[in-house]
């Protein structure tokens, strides 16, 4: 998961996505923190995740996660964008929610949906 937001004021992980751990590995990467993209793309790179990997991004973060991707073209078994910019909506599945953010319980839902 790539969050636009920055940094969390309760942690990692936004407790709306606490429940799917039980039945996924969910990596959250807060794009703005420093060196978070490093560490996503080490991540992606170094084949430390179980496939199929899905990656999801929100809004404002699809053009630094598209260049993460094409340096690890193979990494992603789909990419999911949650209201992107107009520009970027035919670069993956999109899920389109009126704006929610990417805590929202219906963004949950719509993600676990598309990943099923």
């Amino acid at each position: 998961m790539f969050d636009p937001n920055g940094l969390a004021k309760h942690g990692e992980l936004p407790a709306t996505w606490r429940p799917l751990t039980e039945r996924r590995r969910v990596v959250w990467c807060r794009v703005p923190a420093d060196g978070a993209l490093t560490e996503a793309a080490e991540l992606l790179a170094d084949g430390g995740l179980t496939p199929p990997v899905h990656v999801v991004c929100g809004a404002q973060a699809v053009h630094p996660v598209l260049r993460v991707l094409d340096d690890q073209p193979d990494a992603a078994a789909s990419l999911l964008l949650v209201n992107p910019p107009p520009e970027a909506r035919n670069t993956g599945e999109v899920i389109t929610l009126e704006d929610l953010p990417l805590g929202h319980p219906e963004v949950v839902a719509a993600v676990e949906r598309a990943t099923a």
